[in-house]
């Protein structure tokens, strides 16, 4: 089934707001890069930046004579408190 991206009002676009730099970027977008609009793909990069800052702060902690258990004991907690 289709969803209406971005929403299901923001998917039409009056005469009006291509004066919006924002809404003709997006028309540019879905013409030339249409994939560069599925919100999934942004999901995957914000994912894979987040996992290479806490790759880095459990190296740091680890680097700083924390030792490895305890450092990974910190990073689960604060992953679960992320999605709580």
């Amino acid at each position: 089934t289709y969803t209406p991206f971005p929403d299901a009002h923001g998917h039409r676009i009056r005469l009006a707001e291509l004066r919006q730099e924002a809404v003709r970027e997006r028309l540019r977008l879905l013409w030339t890069d249409p994939m560069a609009l599925d919100p999934s793909r942004a999901s995957a990069k914000v994912t894979r930046q987040v996992s290479d800052q806490l790759a880095k702060l459990a190296k740091s902690l680890e680097a700083a004579g924390h030792r490895p258990e305890a450092v990974a004991a910190f990073l689960t907690r604060c992953l679960f408190s992320m999605f709580a």
